[in-house]
């Protein structure tokens, strides 16, 4: 699509996370047929066919989510281009201009195993102006390269484009909270200190410390453009 502009770059599948998730939902529904067995052997009702029970619908679960999830990702890939990018998983193909997306959700988890940093584990949601909506998460090669891309890119149209709202004395959306020219969400900026962006949440304090407003980040819609917006009145801890 000539529109998409020059190839910058190709992120393939990350068959190590896909082929572990399809794993991982076969070993699930291995488990549901012992847990099935040992249900139907406890003739009465009892704590043991209860937990078997309960074990044998959760591995059936697990299973089935799995399976879903790696059907929905499989075949993934990424063009990152000068003026959008192609997303293609599960056999179906998603084109976004860089102008075409209205809002873009970013969620970053650590992952721990016996206590120990296994890897983030990245989910990315893209909404285009028309309503249509994808993801893109560790089943693709260089997800956090692709997210901070994504994340440069909308934020150089977004924040432009908040900034004559703001000017005109208009407010900037980000679901339940708001920018306008004299504050944030109804509290004046002379009142507001700090923005503290850790562990996933969005935190403004007071000149006293004492938080005002606090939010996920994850949850938040275009949250980078909050944050962006914020930090020219704010003092920044991160």
């Amino acid at each position: 699509m000539t529109e998409l502009g020059q190839l910058l770059s190709e992120h393939k599948e990350n068959a190590k996370a896909t082929g572990s998730t399809l794993l991982i939902g076969f070993i699930c529904f291995g488990l549901t047929i012992p847990m099935t067995v040992l249900f139907l052997q406890e003739k009465s009702l009892s704590f043991n066919k209860i937990l078997f029970g309960l074990c044998g619908i959760f591995s059936l679960i697990g299973g089935i989510g799995c399976v879903q999830s790696f059907l929905k990702n499989r075949g993934g890939s990424v063009e990152i281009y000068e003026n959008g990018l192609i997303a293609n998983k599960g056999g179906k193909k998603h084109v976004a201009l860089w102008e075409e997306i209205a809002v873009v959700k970013e969620s970053i988890e650590k992952m721990y195993m016996k206590g120990s940093y296994i890897y983030d584990r990245y989910l990315y949601t893209i909404e285009k102006k028309n309503g249509e909506t994808f993801e893109l998460s560790n089943m693709v090669s260089d997800i956090d390269q692709i997210g901070q891309t994504i994340k440069v890119k909308t934020l150089g149209i977004l924040y432009p484009q908040a900034k004559e709202k703001i000017n005109k004395g208009e407010q900037v959306l980000f679901d339940s909270l708001f920018v306008d020219k004299n504050g944030l969400s109804g509290i004046p900026w002379a009142e507001l200190s700090a923005l503290r962006v850790k562990e996933g949440t969005i935190e403004v304090v007071d000149k006293r410390g004492k938080s005002l407003v606090k939010g996920s980040y994850a949850a938040t819609p275009n949250a980078h453009l909050l944050v962006k917006l914020l930090e020219e009145k704010l003092l920044v801890d991160r």
